[in-house]
């Protein structure tokens, strides 16, 4: 009579998060408000949570979204919870610097 043994594993799940920030179209002009979109998804297989997306610009002023620092340029996001395959989308407004030799936005995203 054949023997046999089998194991069973659980397979942890785990989230993560991918940041990427949307440009506005076409070329700047100094004096003119812009908004970027910032869109985080979770391509993991578990709900992402306490997540905070921090955004850092240069060229900008008069920023509004999330909590804004001016003297440090950036914004902080805050959210609770992101389930597998969802996406949040935040706006990032600013109006280019009179002074600003070039505009940028970058963002990172923190999560447990």
């Amino acid at each position: 009579m054949p023997a046999g043994a089998a194991a069973q594993y659980d397979v942890p799940r785990s989230a993560s998060l991918r940041v990427s920030v949307v440009k506005p179209k076409g070329a700047l002009t100094v004096g003119q408000r812009y908004t970027w979109r910032i869109k985080v998804r979770n391509t993991g297989r578990a709900t992402a949570r306490s997540i905070i997306v921090r955004a850092r610009w240069t060229g900008l002023v008069g920023v509004r979204g999330g909590k804004v620092d001016v003297k440090a340029e950036k914004s902080t996001f805050r959210f609770s919870r992101l389930a597998p395959r969802r996406t949040r989308t935040f706006r990032l407004t600013g109006v280019v610097a009179k002074r600003a030799k070039s505009v940028s936005v970058n963002a990172g995203v923190t999560w447990r």
